[in-house]
């Protein structure tokens, strides 16, 4: 009998150990180089020895939307959107700033303030 296998929410693999982050848990994704930075609920920051190409592949499927080239945001997190500076404002203080071939589509999705 084949039972489905029920998939986490989020799979990072570093130095051959399994880490499960769920994916409620994450406000955003910074690329840094080769390193991605995983901004965490309650202040938390984690780096992977990935690019952030690998994660986003992984996440979009999930409703996460990459804003700039070195951004990925969980839009359940996302306070605010400024048109005129062109930075979404998250939780826990945080930003990332949005393309000028994003913008239009976030404005769109978050509507004008």
């Amino acid at each position: 009998m084949n039972t489905p296998r029920i998939r986490p929410h989020f799979l990072m693999v570093n130095l051959k150990r399994k880490t499960y982050i769920p994916t409620n848990q994450i406000i955003m994704l910074e690329g840094a180089g080769n390193y991605t930075i995983v901004h965490l609920r309650y202040q938390q920051k984690k780096l992977y020895a990935k690019c952030i190409r690998v994660f986003e592949e992984m996440l979009l499927p999930e409703g996460f939307i990459r804003v700039h080239r070195g951004f990925i945001i969980n839009p359940q997190f996302v306070l605010n959107y400024d048109t005129t500076t062109c930075l979404v404002s998250l939780r826990n203080n945080l930003q990332a700033p949005v393309s000028r071939r994003k913008k239009e589509g976030l404005t769109s999705l978050f509507g004008n303030p």
